[in-house]
């Protein structure tokens, strides 16, 4: 049988799952923070009282790291610090996570869910209000209840006698989210895997999508033992949207540039289209006008230097995609000198 406690991050209600907040730590269950999250010892003693932004903050970050595959995020003194210099989120924001809530539980046409922090049903409710509270990243239920309200009055939902239910445009956008890319936070480059390219890749497209709060990712990174066309749709399937960059090697023959386009770029640029994602086009300026008159209509990135197209690619993501929760912002990214994507720290359980 669970534990009762005071939840360390709000002091409202929540369960010790496993450990002891006395012991070595513990794995916790708080709707307020949208779900189980973990926290050690020494991070629960030195941890002050949170004023209501900083817990927002903090549960902002909880949320996210459950829709990317932790399913109990641990809270240590160093994601305390990381959480409280994060921006907050703007009401644009707020409102696409309220949507995302609803396509992470399946919401069908006609259900309903109640919208006042007075609910008293069970807390396993994946609509409970207060974990609606956790997802909008509200600091109090009364800012939490006048965003609902404004979604509301924008056409979404109805709201009546405290119980909201998706109009038609609500569902269309819900709709629209579901088919706009994956929930996560992986970005799938497809380019030119040369040598040439090796700067590009670590200066100017991995830094560019850390720096909208982007995870980069190449096929040519990916341990695999099927076939490499499976491979390539099922991590675009996975990833948020994708950066297809046009420039392509060639040969000088009698005194005259052949190109040898990228068929795979091309391939992997469609795919993503026809699945309904964000695609960003970049080319270098020397290769522009090689590109295939089918996608010469696109608005492409056209970038002379690895500075040049981070810059570009940053703000391109930050204006269409948007920047993801906690993102730090252009030229704050770290830069992976490696190839690859930045490794992921190992999963530690309590």
């Amino acid at each position: 049988m669970s534990k009762q406690v005071a939840c360390p991050i709000w002091k409202t209600d929540a369960a010790i799952l496993r450990g002891s907040l006395e012991g070595d730590g513990a794995r916790l269950f708080s709707v307020r923070t949208g779900g189980e999250y973990r926290i050690s010892r020494e991070t629960y003693d030195d941890m002050p009282d949170l004023e209501p932004t900083q817990a927002a903050l903090l549960t902002t970050w909880l949320v996210d790291q459950r829709r990317f595959g932790d399913n109990a995020p641990l809270v240590t003194t160093e994601v305390l610090e990381a959480a409280a210099k994060s921006r907050p989120l703007r009401f644009s924001e707020k409102r696409e996570r309220f949507f995302r809530l609803l396509l992470s539980i399946d919401y069908i046409a006609g259900r309903k869910f109640f919208l006042q922090d007075t609910y008293d049903g069970d807390q396993a409710d994946p609509l409970h209000p207060q974990r609606i509270f956790a997802w909008l990243g509200a600091r109090t239920s009364k800012e939490a209840i006048a965003i609902l309200h404004t979604i509301a009055a924008d056409g979404y939902f109805t709201w009546a006698n405290s119980f909201g239910e998706l109009t038609a445009k609500g569902l269309a956008e819900l709709e629209a989210l579901e088919t706009g890319g994956a929930d996560t936070r992986q970005a799938f480059v497809a380019m030119w895997f040369d040598s040439e390219m090796q700067n590009a890749w670590r200066l100017g497209f991995a830094p560019a999508i850390r720096d909208a709060g982007y995870d980069p990712f190449r096929i040519d990174t990916l341990e695999h033992n099927g076939k490499i066309d499976d491979a390539i749709v099922a991590e675009i399937k996975k990833s948020r949207f994708l950066v297809a960059d046009f420039t392509c090697g060639g040969i000088e023959v009698k005194g005259k540039f052949q190109p040898n386009p990228r068929g795979g770029v091309y391939y992997e640029a469609g795919l993503a289209h026809g699945l309904g994602m964000e695609v960003i086009f970049t080319c270098r300026e020397d290769r522009m006008p090689h590109l295939h008159f089918d996608t010469r209509q696109f608005a492409h990135i056209v970038w002379k230097t690895p500075n040049d197209l981070r810059a570009q690619l940053y703000n391109r993501i930050a204006a269409t995609v948007k920047e993801a929760p906690g993102a730090p912002g252009r030229g704050k990214g770290a830069v992976d000198p490696s190839l690859g994507p930045p490794p992921k720290p190992p999963v530690r359980f309590i």
